[in-house]
């Protein structure tokens, strides 16, 4: 994406579930994400739920990369924000 030009402030990549296991400090993936200011809507619940694997949402914001919370379903808003 990133030689396509693809990338940018305008970008929000859905989930990244994937990157959970990219650990090291300075890990290209994460890297690219910052400089290029992308930014990840998690949906932790959903995620989850459906067993796609552990959110990054922490992670992110913990790296410098923007992320924004979402919901795909849920049963309530009252157990929506007691889970999150």
């Amino acid at each position: 994406y990133r030689d396509g030009g693809l990338l940018g402030p305008d970008i929000v990549l859905s989930h990244c579930n994937e990157l959970y296991h990219h650990t090291e400090p300075d890990d290209e993936m994460w890297g690219i994400m910052k400089e290029y200011n992308c930014g990840i809507a998690s949906t932790p619940v959903d995620e989850l739920g459906m067993a796609h694997g552990n959110p990054t949402a922490f992670e992110a914001v913990e790296r410098g990369v923007k992320c924004g919370l979402g919901v795909v379903r849920t049963p309530s808003k009252r157990r929506l924000f007691k889970i999150v």
